[in-house]
């Protein structure tokens, strides 16, 4: 089987992480004088559009000499609530609609896959990508998450089950939706803050995030949320390390985020990654959905 270039599957993975901290779940249909209680509020057969963007930038060494590549992904998955369990629970099924990233790799020059557009792909490389990315079309993953926000049980089978290479670009037992999004189980008011902390996998490369998300303000139907984030090593066999940062508009209607701005920088260990040198990643995240 041909090999991925390493820059797709290690970047590629990492979409995940953001994505859980994204869906953030909540609602605002408690409203009194003492705040508002974060919850999902959806109904079975609702479907939820997201699109997910990542501007990155990649930073490692290769045979002593800095190497610097510029990286764009964008992920369409259609988001489904497929049932709604009798604890109340909600089941969603996630299914991949499109999948496009352009990638400048220093000595091979820019590489363009696209799903929607094959026509418009660019470089030699593509012919060995695009294959993969078109199976991954249709192909769903189930999450089941408490009205909290806590991700209890998530199903990448269909998935892994493409090929080896399809269950290690897009790993997400604890990756994709690992649950850290989770909400307190009390009423907020404009200015409280919570945190949660949680170890997380994301392509077998384990870490801890902490993070903490401040309720900013509630207005004209949305609750703007500030999201900071800190990743951490897991244990001594990991050296992973990194920071998220920015902020979520969420319809309080529904309990589904409309839109997202966050800021994350990534570094992996050469020893986790077999590359001989640390891999560092700088992304701009933003997320639209309807």
């Amino acid at each position: 089987m041909k090999k991925i270039n390493p820059f797709f599957k290690i970047a590629g993975g990492t979409h995940g992480i953001a994505i859980c901290l994204l869906l953030v779940a909540c609602n605002t249909q408690n409203k009194n004088t003492d705040g508002i209680t974060l919850k999902l509020n959806l109904t079975k057969g609702s479907k939820m559009n997201l699109d997910f963007r990542a501007d990155q930038n990649i930073e490692t060494e290769s045979m002593g000499q800095k190497m610097t590549i510029e990286q764009k992904m964008q992920f369409n998955i259609e988001n489904m609530v497929e049932d709604i369990s009798k604890s109340g629970n909600y089941i969603f099924k996630a299914t991949y609609r499109r999948i496009k990233i352009s990638q400048n790799l220093p000595g091979i020059g820019q590489t363009v896959v696209d799903t929607d557009s094959p026509s418009t792909n660019i470089g030699a490389a593509a012919a060995v990508i695009e294959p993969l990315f078109k199976s991954f079309i249709g192909k769903s993953f189930t999450m089941e998450m408490t009205p909290q926000g806590k991700a209890v049980r998530t199903d990448m089978s269909e998935i892994k089950a493409l090929s080896p290479e399809s269950g290690n670009l897009l790993e997400g037992d604890n990756g994709l939706f690992s649950g850290y999004t989770e909400f307190p189980d009390k009423s907020l008011k404009v200015g409280d803050s919570w945190e949660v902390e949680r170890d997380l996998n994301s392509q077998k490369y384990l870490m801890r995030i902490k993070a903490k998300y401040t309720l900013k303000e509630v207005k004209d139907g949305l609750a703007l949320i500030h999201l900071t984030g800190q990743y951490l090593p897991s244990d001594d066999k990991s050296s992973v390390s990194g920071f998220l940062e920015g902020d979520l508009h969420v319809d309080t209607q529904t309990g589904w985020t409309k839109e997202a701005l966050l800021r994350q920088d990534l570094t992996f260990s050469s020893s986790e990654l077999g590359l001989g040198t640390p891999l560092k990643i700088k992304s701009t995240i933003t997320l639209m959905s309807n």
